[in-house]
């Protein structure tokens, strides 16, 4: 019996949206610049502006791909045990990452652009896709 994964398509998000309002399984499509990144670890963090998600690249080919790139990653929400130093006191806590199924640089890529872009994208879909939600 053969069986396939079934992808769930990636809903086109800022950092800043996915950092306010994480949600574990969504599966997302995200841009900004790759900081904090550790390529022994294939972990890293996706920043725009002032906001940051953890993104997990473990499963993707990063060839290329350094630390300070613009970036743009497709992949699902899920959470992970992260060590210490969380207000709770615990040893552990569950961390929000996002886990890459796809990374691709886009150097060149305008920011300003893309957010409107994406705005207008979405006064379209909500006029004239109403059921696209």
């Amino acid at each position: 019996m053969d069986e396939t994964l079934e992808l769930q398509p990636c809903r086109v998000q800022l950092v800043r949206e996915i950092a306010s309002r994480p949600k574990i399984g969504g599966s997302f499509r995200v841009t900004g610049w790759l900081r904090q990144f550790d390529p022994a670890c294939r972990c890293g963090r996706i920043c725009q502006e002032t906001s940051q998600i953890p993104v997990d690249l473990a499963e993707v080919n990063i060839s290329g791909v350094q630390d300070g790139d613009l970036v743009q990653v497709l992949g699902e929400m899920c959470s992970r045990e992260a060590p210490a130093h969380h207000p709770s006191g615990s040893a552990t806590y569950a961390e929000l990452i996002l886990k890459a199924r796809i990374v691709r640089r886009v150097h060149g890529m305008d920011m300003g652009l893309y957010a409107r872009c994406l705005q207008v994208r979405r006064e379209f879909e909500a006029r004239f896709c109403p059921d696209h939600a």
